[in-house]
């Protein structure tokens, strides 16, 4: 999997530690390197490389011989100065010819012209040291090359792109050590394959597994010379994150599969310790603030939880490749049912034959790691607290550029989902010693306090999400699972009915409506008894009027509560001409530009969220579950509680801008329901002549038109005041997004200010 696709501008130009305002040429820079591109595309990439390598060799061999008389002559020469800085220019002029276009070289292309510049770059770093600045070029133009070299067949090549690599990340310049680690990242990524076989199975010689390991001792020695973690841009990473990916590619790549694990575990101790280690300075560091606040402790805190924030997402990294490995080693197994008297201590690591080492290294070593990091954010919090600095970090103390505890938080929580959500691909990983483990470490720390630790819901949600039919095969598992997701969504709601902060604090109420959301749509069984108090829930989220992101959280939210039934068990309580069973898919016709929210549902109702997709019908759980929102939506009247709600919140409870994201909630949960049951709703929810909704004026006949219209029953419509076909128009399609917006719109108005105007 490449690893730099999000962050492209951040790989790809050098002198990325250096301060913008520092840097007067940077501008003219990119210009050139832009006007490069285009020149050597419109030549052609393969004919415009050779030209760039021969112009440096040439410019290097003019300031060898300049060097050369300078050295001869001696430094009273004039002539012999001007000379080497003249040959010093040019040679800086061409290699950056060469890492502006090089990039744009493929697979295809000269594989003698590719050797060529590789060559060339490793005599410029290794031989030829010109400066600073054309090493640093240089290095980069070794990862500019990555895609070409993964072609090449000449061992020498790729001997010689790696030496120039290591010589790079024992540079004491971080400019020139950083292009060096984004080379071997990008090398080790293209040629993974390659680097990973054993020696006496590849044409690359011992050369290419000394540099490998090489670059795996300098990540284990904590990675090259580098300024402090504080010092990094927003977006960009350390040097050993940049370095542990490319390492991960090559370990992922060993075979068998018994040594891909080995090796991801072998990578993965440097980046456990560094995060471990980052937790106890936190620790220390906020123990020294709470015990003599001054601004020097503070910002000693503030770094201490940037730096656990960064390594926490270099784990993810490690926690990736481990997955992949052991999926890969499971996968040439065939599988062999472990039984526990084997294995009393960690009985699920032995899954297909033999102990995954994998699985070992997460719950003994990467787990508790997580929950040391956990311990020292929360020890932490009240000393941020009492100094002030909040979410937005917008203390004094605070550098813009580093992370504060609520990122190193989601950091934390964001590990905490990789390792449950690998239990899809890996079924070593899919046991109680690491997804479970994972669960509680999550919810532990949530219910300690639900406004802090709202991002770890999002591990309950991805263990949901990752809730296959494989999982269910472990009922132990499984039924922790269901266990965990009650109690986060028990601790939620005793914060929203007790703690007034809760109320107002947009992101942890958007995380427990997702939590019940895919407790929901997971057909947990513990959620039967909750139904009411969940519909009750949505209800109340819609009536607060909120706008943004909790809007769309809550109109998300609520909108599943309405599809619950039918969605959870179609066969009974979703009738034939539901647009989930016509054949118009989850959400039917959705045109471009039609609001996030609709774009989020549609995406979900194709199974491309981070949403669990809906049960259905898949076990008997789903079915109870499905059976008590039926009762409570059909029976006890929140259906047409809520779909009042969001009427509501179309004529003005909500800002304008949100009548499309209100229609899509509507919409989609009328396409789970059918015509009938959102009629009833619709015929409940809007009243009579004297309901005055939406405005005082609307009458009865108004009101069922606008049924008609809107759930498309009828072409044609008689039409009462602006609900005439002018307005809505006679046809269309039944299931379209944007016709529905249209006759909602038209009929509550949209910008007006609420019901009775």
């Amino acid at each position: 999997a490449a690893a730099t696709d999000d962050r492209r501008d951040d790989y790809e130009y050098p002198n990325s530690d250096d301060d913008d305002a520092g840097d007067e040429y940077r501008e003219e820079r990119d210009e050139l390197g832009e006007g490069l591109r285009d020149a050597a595309g419109a030549v052609d990439p393969n004919v415009f490389l050779p030209i760039a390598v021969a112009g440096l060799t040439a410019s290097i061999d003019a300031h060898a011989a300049a060097a050369a008389a300078y050295a001869q002559n001696g430094q009273n020469d004039d002539g012999s100065g001007r000379a080497v800085d003249a040959s010093v220019k040019s040679v800086e002029g061409w290699t950056f010819v060469l890492f502006a276009t090089a990039r744009l070289v493929g697979k295809d292309g000269p594989s003698a012209a590719v050797g060529d510049a590789i060559f060339t770059v490793e005599r410029l770093v290794t031989r030829v040291p010109v400066s600073n600045r054309t090493t640093e070029l240089a290095v980069w133009t070794v990862g500019g090359l990555c895609k070409a070299l993964s072609a090449v067949t000449d061992a020498g090549v790729l001997r010689a792109a790696l030496g120039a690599v290591v010589t790079g990340l024992n540079s004491d310049d971080p400019s020139v050590s950083r292009g060096a680690c984004v080379a071997a990242m990008r090398t080790c990524e293209s040629c993974a394959r390659i680097l990973a076989l054993p020696v006496d199975q590849s044409s690359h010689s011992q050369s290419a597994s000394d540099a490998v390991s090489a670059i795996a001792r300098c990540y284990a020695n904590g990675g090259p010379w580098a300024p402090p973690l504080a010092t990094l841009r927003r977006g960009q990473e350390p040097m050993t994150t940049i370095l542990c990916r490319g390492l991960a590619r090559v370990a992922v790549a060993k075979s068998p599969g018994s040594d891909a694990e080995a090796a991801c575990v072998e990578l993965a101790g440097p980046a456990i310790n560094a995060f471990r280690n980052a937790s106890a300075t936190l620790t220390a560091s906020a123990n020294e603030c709470a015990a003599a606040p001054s601004h020097d402790a503070l910002v000693r805190a503030l770094q201490a939880v940037n730096a656990l924030s960064r390594m926490a997402a270099e784990c993810r990294v490690v926690a990736g490749a481990l997955a992949e490995a052991s999926a890969k080693s499971t996968g040439e197994e065939a599988p062999i049912p472990s039984h526990p008297d084997q294995h009393p201590d960690h009985p699920e690591h032995l899954v297909f034959g033999k102990p995954s080492v994998a699985a070992a290294a997460l719950a003994d070593a990467l787990l508790p790691a997580a929950d040391e990091a956990l311990r020292a954010l929360a020890a932490s919090a009240p000393v941020f607290s009492a100094a002030g600095v909040g979410v937005v970090a917008n203390h004094p103390a605070v550098d813009k550029r580093i992370h504060d505890a609520s990122e190193a938080l989601e950091a934390v929580a964001g590990l905490l989902a990789d390792v449950v959500a690998a239990g899809r691909v890996a079924p070593a990983l899919r046991s109680t010693q690491c997804t479970g483990a994972a669960l509680r470490l999550a919810l532990n720390a949530y219910a300690s306090d639900p406004v802090r630790c709202h991002p770890l819901l999002d591990v309950v949600v991805a263990a949901l999400a990752s809730n296959s039919s494989a999982l269910r095969l472990n009922p132990e598992l499984s039924s922790e699972l269901g266990a965990v997701a009650r109690a986060a969504i028990d601790a939620a709601l005793d914060a929203y009915e007790r703690r007034p902060g809760f109320r107002h604090d947009d992101a942890a109420m958007a995380s427990m409506f997702k939590l019940t959301q895919a407790s929901v749509r997971a057909g947990c069984a513990s959620l039967t008894d909750l139904a009411e108090r969940v519909a009750s829930l949505a209800h109340e989220s819609l009536g607060a009027g909120s706008s943004g992101e909790s809007a769309l959280s809550s109109l998300t939210f609520a909108a599943d509560v309405l599809s619950a039934a039918a969605m959870l068990n179609p066969s009974r309580h979703a009738p034939g001409d539901a647009g989930i069973r016509v054949g118009v898919g989850g959400m039917g016709k959705v045109d471009p530009g039609m609001g996030r929210l609709a774009s989020n549902l549609a995406r979900a109702a194709g199974g491309r969220g981070d949403l669990p997709g809906w049960a259905s019908d898949a076990h008997e759980d789903a079915i109870r579950l499905a059976d008590a929102f039926h009762v409570v939506l059909c029976e006890r009247g929140a259906g047409v509680a809520l779909v009042r709600a969001m009427l509501e919140c179309a004529n003005g409870l909500m800002p304008p801008g949100l009548v499309t994201d209100v229609s899509a909630a509507l919409y989609a949960a009328w396409m789970a329901v059918g015509d009938g049951r959102m009629a009833e709703w619709l015929h409940g929810a809007l009243g009579g002549d004297r309901d005055g909704f939406p405005r005082d004026s609307t009458t009865k006949e108004q009101k069922e038109d606008f049924i008609g219209l809107l759930l498309f029953l009828h072409a044609d419509a008689s039409g009462h005041g602006d609900l005439g076909p002018s307005r809505l128009g006679k046809t269309g399609e039944k299931h379209d997004l944007r016709r529905f917006k249209r006759c909602l719109k038209a009929f509550c108005g949209g910008k007006k200010s609420g019901s009775g105007q």
